[in-house]
């Protein structure tokens, strides 16, 4: 199997800085909404004071290099074809991820009617290496969207609560000029990327004067907290938002069309976002394939959030903050055989959106590759071989399908993973994705990878080649891919110290 190269690490980067992006431009436009509760009334009402916008800011790593812009582009609809607003975001984004160039540009698209509420919209994120498109149209209280990604197309419903908006454009057409500092909102807003809707709390703080470019503007600056991620918003009087700040560094502040677009860093002056978002591990580890063990010391996030402890990863001191990891070895004795039938793991042999295990393609391949193989765990070796041998290293700002990288036979360990997982089920075998961390030279660097059943969950890692994944690869969530929104808390918070290695062929 082919060895850890530095094109395989840090992978998860590229969806999270879109979504941190996408879902600052999605939470700045809403933060002095009044919708908790909001009467139709008072909706209607505030809609007659809807002016258009058009709106440019500047996006900027946390070293001041600039690596993009976003506009907003809000008018008036006819009253022939039934009055409200169209809206359109556009957002640009460079990055570096280990050397490797990428540009990413996604829009988002809305039909506001004639009292606020949104009628449909559309997503799409276009890199040079694959486009995701969504469009929605809301019927009732239900969201019907269509999904595309590649040949991959599905539908999903998703139910709307009271208080659910998805527009950009809301908090300029409606804005609550007399918020009161210290008040706080409860809303629900759709992950454009994820596909889920997730409570968003606002939490309106005091006025403060900000030099924006030699210009002084009164803002109040707004703390929003989204699945534990807070994003500082400022919002100047008239309700424009005017500056974002993220607490992964990443910062949006409002430029003119000319200043927005200029500036932006190309080649060589592009930072590289996967080394910034990395964790000192505190420790050099010569070769970390051969250990057994590892200790951890975790600091600034709370243990208990990430429910993913067991006999591989478990918490050895609370106070402390040390967590153990192991190496999971399958027991060949007693691995089951092919199709497994515990109906206790029923749901990771199931298909789901991105994971297609019951399409004839992914179904006649894994077949192909496991031949008349029914031991679990060889079979999970033969998956793991051919995804590693098949499927190219290369960095992709996507979001994965598993049909698509059976095409492509291309990606990062999303692709991957995603891939893996998809194979095993169709044969009977349980998977799921591990998002987490791995080590790699003196860092921990983001990362995905799968867990397969084989009488108990054993990790693997074909995207470093290897069949039992190593003891440095810390698990933070599971499930599916887009669990990694769990994970954003801990970006710039996290802190790791490994406090001991073992390894057995030292001994």
């Amino acid at each position: 199997m082919r060895r850890m190269s530095w094109r395989n690490v840090a992978v998860t980067v590229p969806i999270l800085v879109l979504w941190l992006v996408m879902t600052a431009i999605l939470l700045k436009r809403e933060v002095f909404v009044r919708r908790v509760p909001l009467p139709a009334a008072d909706l209607a009402q505030q809609s007659e004071v809807v002016r258009p916008v058009d709106s440019w800011m500047g996006i900027y790593f946390s070293d001041g290099t600039k690596i993009g812009y976003t506009h907003t582009l809000v008018h008036p609809r006819p009253e022939r074809a039934g009055g409200g607003y169209r809206a359109r975001n556009v957002t640009v984004i460079s990055m570096s991820l280990l050397g490797h160039p990428a540009e990413i540009r996604a829009a988002l698209d809305w039909t506001l009617d004639g009292g606020g509420k949104v009628e449909d919209l559309t997503f799409t994120m276009d890199s040079s290496d694959s486009l995701f498109a969504a469009h929605g149209t809301v019927q009732d209280d239900m969201l019907l969207l269509k999904v595309s990604t590649g040949e991959t197309e599905f539908t999903r419903e998703l139910p709307l609560a009271d208080n659910f908006f998805m527009s950009s454009t809301l908090s300029p057409l409606m804005t609550v000029p007399d918020i009161e500092e210290g008040v706080e909102y409860t809303v629900e807003m759709l992950d454009p990327v994820a596909l889920t809707s997730r409570k968003a709390t606002l939490k309106a703080g005091a006025m403060e004067r900000l030099d924006l470019s030699g210009e002084k503007v009164d803002a109040r600056r707004v703390e929003v907290d989204f699945s534990g991620f807070t994003t500082q918003v400022w919002v100047a009087e008239d309700g424009e938002i005017v500056k974002v700040e993220t607490p992964v560094g990443l910062a949006m502040v409002r430029e003119s069309a000319e200043q927005a677009v200029r500036g932006i860093a190309t080649g060589e002056r592009l930072p590289d976002i996967a080394s910034a978002a990395a964790v000192p591990a505190g420790k050099m580890i010569e070769r970390p394939a051969d250990l057994d063990r590892m200790v951890v010391r975790f600091d600034g996030v709370d243990l208990e959030s990430f429910p993913v402890w067991g006999s591989s990863q478990r918490i050895i001191d609370s106070e402390k903050r040390t967590v153990e990891l192991k190496k999971a070895v399958p027991d060949l004795e007693s691995v089951p055989d092919l199709p497994v039938s515990d109906v206790t793991l029923a749901k990771f042999l199931e298909p789901s959106a991105f994971v297609q295990s019951d399409d004839p393609r992914i179904a006649e391949m894994a077949r192909e590759i496991v031949g008349e193989e029914t031991n679990s765990w060889l079979a999970a070796r033969l998956l793991a071989d051919w995804v590693d041998t098949e499927i190219e290293n290369e960095v992709v700002a996507s979001v994965p399908s598993a049909v698509d990288v059976l095409r492509t036979r291309q990606g990062d360990c999303n692709e991957h993973t995603v891939l893996y997982v998809a194979l095993a089920r169709a044969v009977g075998l349980p998977a799921k994705t591990n998002v987490g961390l791995v080590y790699k030279d003196g860092f921990f660097y983001y990362h995905a990878w799968p867990e397969v059943h084989v009488g108990k969950w054993v990790r693997i890692d074909p995207t470093f080649g290897q069949e039992i994944a190593d003891v440095t690869h810390i698990k933070l969530t599971e499930g599916e891919l887009y669990r990694w929104t769990d994970i954003l808390p801990t970006i710039r918070k996290l802190k790791l110290e490994i406090i001991e290695v073992h390894s057995a062929a030292s001994e």
